[in-house]
């Protein structure tokens, strides 16, 4: 297995994680429209008890086409997780609890008694842009934007609303390091108030990763056993 493939985590930029609730700032205004809609991002988000939804991720190397990642991902406002592969590594299982320091694998579906411990810190079990899976979460992602405004705010970044999605696009300090500017685009269901979608370009304006969400399910009464390893 090639180090650089062996990502056996949650999917990319980001997944639906729900765990444990967010606050927005009250020093934050309204009266720039990407802020209320993230006001009524995390508003929505602290509702969630437990979702399910299929997460497709392209990732590009220089802005080529390098990776590709199916999953079927699963949590819990206790902050469990599950991700079930589809593409690569089928038949792979992962398990996950927020705030935790390793994760769990089971690699073979038909033999579910094996199972690996990995430190989140392994770079096998990292994003191939380096994440580590409590990086992942929307949650965390709010929480980059939050922490992200003043630069949101200097920089140009536009909205703009068609039918049930909003669109969001802006410049921030990259996803991983903080260090250099990167532009993201960011599609929001006006029906569930989550990620459709995420788009991050580096600097230069060639594609990092794209992220998309699809089947979201949420409040379906998902059972704490289904997320045991």
């Amino acid at each position: 297995m090639k180090a650089h493939k062996a990502y056996l985590i949650a999917s990319i930029v980001l997944v639906l994680m729900v765990g444990t609730g967010l606050e927005f700032p009250p020093e934050i205004p309204d009266n720039d429209h990407v802020f209320r809609v993230i006001k009524k991002m995390v508003t929505e988000f602290n509702k969630i008890e437990n979702l399910t939804c299929e997460t497709e991720v392209h990732f590009y190397n220089h802005g080529e086409p390098s990776d590709y990642y199916w999953i079927k991902f699963s949590c819990n406002k206790a902050g469990l997780i599950r991700v079930d592969f589809f593409h690569p590594f089928k038949g792979t299982t992962a398990f996950y609890q927020e705030g935790a320091d390793f994760l769990t694998v089971r690699p073979f579906r038909s033999m579910p008694w094996v199972k690996i411990e990995f430190s989140i810190e392994n770079s096998l079990v990292k994003t191939p842009s380096g994440q580590r899976i409590d990086q992942t979460a929307v949650k965390h992602f709010l929480k980059f934007i939050i922490n992200n405004r003043q630069v949101i705010e200097k920089n140009e970044h536009s909205a703009a609303e068609d039918g049930d999605q909003i669109t969001f696009t802006f410049w921030a300090l990259d996803y991983i390091q903080g260090n250099d500017l990167e532009r993201y685009i960011l599609q929001v269901s006006k029906q569930n108030w989550l990620p459709m979608q995420v788009d991050r370009f580096d600097k230069e304006n060639r594609p990092v990763e794209t992220t998309s969400f699809k089947k979201v399910a949420i409040n379906i009464g998902l059972r704490d056993d289904f997320f045991v390893p």
